[in-house]
This record gives C-alpha cells, sequence and structure tokens, in this order.
C-alpha cells in the first residue's frame, strides 16, 4: 500500500468521524431530521472506507 492511499483512506475515515461529531451538534440544537441524515451519510462513508481497505488488505495479500 502506498503512502497516498494510506492517507486517503484515513482522510475518509476522519470525514465519516468529523461528520458523526457534526451531527451531535445538531441534536444540541433538536435539528433530528439532519442530525439523522448526517449520520446516514457517514455510515456509508465508513462502509465504502471498508470496502476500501478490504480491497487493498486482499491485494497486498495476493
Amino acid at each position: 500500500m502506498d503512502v497516498n492511499s494510506k492517507l486517503d483512506l484515513k482522510e475518509q475515515m476522519n470525514i465519516s468521524i468529523n461528520l458523526m461529531i457534526d451531527s451531535l451538534h445538531m441534536l444540541d440544537c433538536d435539528d433530528i431530521g439532519a442530525a439523522l441524515q448526517m449520520w446516514q451519510v457517514a455510515i456509508n462513508k465508513a462502509k465504502e472506507t471498508k470496502i476500501r481497505m478490504v480491497s487493498v488488505a486482499n491485494s497486498l495479500n495476493q
């Protein structure tokens, strides 16, 4: 795995985490609908990143 791939995966996970944190702030503002939408986006982003991580790991094992 090259350095760019590692940085990209780390950046993607940070985006997911930041989206989740931002959604908690929305809950403080009673904007539950927006918070739930943001959680869904964060979860989808994390799933995409996990798939990419597994793909990279599999390519390293071959």
